[in-house]
């Protein structure tokens, strides 16, 4: 498939008058809208061709996330994380083929602000890197370049183990460490092997590990942190107890 971008000016204009598509009802409608609203072209073709993306729409909101990721990534596997930042690119992609998968797993609500729905559908651009975590589709494809590993057997391992729990992904995806992909997987190892020995630890105990962590990372090159100095960390901190 040729894969397309918005126009700027598209991106603009939906971005402006999101309050008044909610009370239209666009936001709660399965038909495609966009061609009631736009009397030009949108849409900008990026002389891309990638293999065609079909989405699984979620019975529930999150029981097919690791399978979209993955569907998501080996589309747009090649990407550069330039062309992955492009705001155009992954709007074009919520309002078009992904479209029936962000009604489910990105349901707007009568009560959501338009800055919510920008948050998820577009992008809020203060904050770029948490802006790629927030949009319900290229923070897929983000989860899966940071945890893709193809030397391993299934290059998707810790890509599954991040995508159990939610809270899991915003703790580390969203800290400045997570730029770097390799001290985040060799993280999510150590997670994955205190899970296998122990038991998944509580929302508390890994906010503790991820403070621990940030301040490694203040003070040491992360490139140059081995994995048995993350191994040490993540086992002290999650065996402490709290007072």
């Amino acid at each position: 498939m040729q894969l397309k971008y918005f126009k700027q000016s598209s991106v603009d204009y939906l971005k402006a008058n999101i309050t008044s598509h909610m009370q239209k009802g666009y936001y709660k409608s399965n038909s495609q809208w966009l061609n009631e609203i736009f009397n030009e072209e949108y849409t900008i073709e990026s002389g891309i061709n990638i293999p065609q993306i079909v989405l699984i729409v979620p019975e529930k909101q999150f029981d097919v996330e690791f399978e979209n990721c993955k569907i998501i990534y080996e589309a747009l596997k090649d990407f550069t994380l330039e062309q992955a930042s492009d705001e155009r690119l992954w709007a074009c992609l919520c309002y078009t083929i992904g479209w029936n998968y962000m009604l489910r797993r990105w349901p707007v609500k009568d009560t959501d602000s338009a800055n919510k729905v920008s948050e998820r559908y577009m992008f809020i651009r203060q904050n770029n890197d948490r802006a790629l975590l927030r949009n319900g589709l290229s923070r897929l494809w983000w989860m899966a370049y940071t945890t893709y590993d193809k030397d391993r057997e299934n290059p998707y391992e810790l890509t599954e183990f991040l995508l159990k729990d939610t809270n899991l992904q915003q703790q580390l995806m969203e800290r400045a460490f997570s730029r770097n992909r390799e001290f985040t997987k060799l993280v999510l190892i150590a997670l994955k092997k205190y899970t296998g020995e122990h038991t998944f630890p509580s929302k508390e105990k890994r906010a503790e590990l991820v403070k621990a962590l940030n301040r490694l990372g203040g003070v040491k090159v992360l490139d140059m942190i081995t994995y048995e100095e993350i191994e040490r960390i993540v086992y002290s901190e999650l065996q402490r107890e709290f007072i």
